[in-house]
């Protein structure tokens, strides 16, 4: 119940921040055939604003960027951000591109993919603002080009955040299984694992029941 009321009142908050913003709404298409999808992944498109670009490093960035070791190296971020995006549009304008399919840019881990998200409301620092995505969005649409968002909804992250009892995989999925097909999705199964939540874990879903546990 406490999460359903959080979202009905984050859904409220957001309609009256999009109203008194002034924007409005793009809508789809009835048909993506004639559409000409780009796919942009974030960190690797464009930097366009150098301050953020040590904002939510992963760990392994932190500790090896400057030094010999290259450990991690392809998970690196290059600092591509939202910013960046809006440098280029018109660029994309050239391509002939209708529509922009942009790889998440919510708050997550410090990975450069951003597909592993912390905090669903808020954009990640390293790519920039809440204003500098509706911005992004309002640019693209003044040059007819939609905005499809990738964005994770079937699990969360948090580093800190372990089991406290271990799951069997094989016997959770398993058993999982069978109780999605039996109709009774609802309760806790053989093999499953506990959750030992962060105080950083996202507060509204901090609990066991939101989550498969299965490892």
């Amino acid at each position: 119940q406490a999460v359903l009321s959080w979202a009905h009142n984050r859904n409220e908050l957001a309609q009256k921040e999009f109203e008194m913003a002034g924007l409005s709404r793009h809508s789809s298409p009835p048909d993506w055939r004639s559409d000409v999808v780009y796919q942009i992944q974030v960190d690797r498109f464009n930097n366009g604003k150098l301050s953020n670009d040590a904002l939510n490093l992963p760990p392994t960035q932190v500790q090896n960027e400057n030094t010999a070791n290259l450990y991690g190296l392809p998970q690196y971020r290059h600092g591509g951000d939202i910013q960046g995006i809006i440098d280029r549009l018109d660029y994309l304008v050239d391509l002939g591109i209708t529509t922009l399919w942009v790889t998440p840019i919510l708050q997550h881990t410090g990975d450069y993919h951003g597909y592993c998200t912390t905090d669903p409301t808020q954009v990640d620092p390293g790519f920039g603002t809440n204003e500098e995505f509706r911005n992004m969005v309002t640019e693209a649409h003044k040059r007819n080009i939609k905005v499809v968002l990738d964005i994770v909804v079937n699990h969360m992250c948090d580093r800190e955040t372990t089991y406290s009892v271990t799951p069997n995989h094989s016997d959770c999925y398993n058993n999982l299984w069978g109780s999605y097909w039996s109709g009774s999705p609802s309760g806790n199964v053989p093999g499953q694992g506990s959750l030992s939540f962060s105080p950083s874990f996202f507060p509204p879903f901090r609990s066991d029941y939101f989550f498969n546990r299965c490892g």
